[in-house]
């Protein structure tokens, strides 16, 4: 009787150090975490608040980066797509042309708008706010 009570006490006393010892383990790692997080992220609120345009124009920089890489891998990757649809290369180069375009030409009808509605007359800014509405409503979904 006296093993079975020594036994079961024993799994007991392990089942609570193997908690014990994973507890200890997630307290470290979010601490060694929470280490890091403060190492990166201390420095860069100083900059942050001490040097405001060199911190801006960084960021800018970074972002702009990012943006430029992630566009060069999806304009390889389209081009790859469609040359092996069977395009040719200047086929290839008109279509984002035709993009440009459409979003250049739907810019300049915003800028009248907003210089009529500012200059001309509300009457004037409505009709040619509704005029705008369907000139690129053409130009992005009637033509495909």
């Amino acid at each position: 009787m006296s093993t079975g009570i020594i036994r079961v006490s024993s799994r007991i006393t392990q089942g609570y150090i193997a908690f014990l010892k994973g507890f200890l383990r997630v307290l470290a790692f979010s601490l060694g975490v929470a280490g890091i997080s403060a190492l990166i992220t201390l420095p860069l609120w100083y900059w942050a608040t001490n040097g405001r345009t060199s911190f801006t124009i960084a960021v800018l920089i970074v972002c702009a980066t990012g943006f430029l890489v992630l566009l060069t891998k999806h304009i390889g990757n389209s081009i790859n797509d469609l040359r092996s649809q069977g395009l040719s290369t200047a086929s290839i180069l008109i279509l984002p042309m035709k993009r440009i375009v459409k979003v250049l030409a739907t810019l300049i009808l915003i800028y009248l708008t907003l210089i009529v509605f500012g200059s001309v007359s509300l009457l004037a800014g409505i009709a040619c706010a509704l005029l705008s509405i369907g000139l690129i409503g053409f130009l992005f979904f009637a033509q495909r």
